[in-house]
């Protein structure tokens, strides 16, 4: 059985961050066909919808942990997003790689890379707003 510190240890490591990119850069030639095969097709316009909407996600369901005060449901998604981020940028450069590759490029190679910027950018302006309210040292 692993305990919490050992499942801690996992979850912080820049290896799993590693597997789960890789995992994703390993998925690209599927995650294009999925995205080229939609109806209607993808457009630049829901490309950069799909941005705004990783950045909204991010402010909204950690928003939602600060305003209630989970902090373990706030940390564990923080940790949750954050590696799911390291897969979609892995599976979106997967992607643009195989539609270069193909000859293809267009707004579906990009779109799980959209995605992954306004997770990231979510995150950043969740992040620089905690250190706003709460400073880590303490001063107000």
């Amino acid at each position: 059985m692993i305990n919490k510190t050992k499942l801690s240890a996992i979850f912080n490591s820049k290896i799993l961050l590693a597997v789960v990119f890789v995992a994703g850069l390993m998925s690209g030639s599927e995650t294009l066909d999925s995205v080229e095969s939609s109806r209607p097709p993808m457009t630049w316009q829901a490309v950069g919808i799909l941005f705004l909407f990783g950045i909204f996600a991010m402010c909204f369901v950690l928003g939602i942990q600060i305003l209630i005060k989970n902090s373990k449901g706030l940390k564990y998604g923080w940790k949750g997003f954050y590696i799911i981020s390291f897969y979609l940028m892995g599976s979106g450069i997967g992607a643009t790689a195989v539609a270069i590759t193909r000859n293809s490029f267009g707004p579906a190679a990009v779109v799980f890379i959209s995605v992954a910027a306004g997770i990231g950018v979510g995150l950043l302006i969740l992040k620089s707003s905690l250190e706003v309210i709460a400073p880590k040292n303490g001063n107000k």
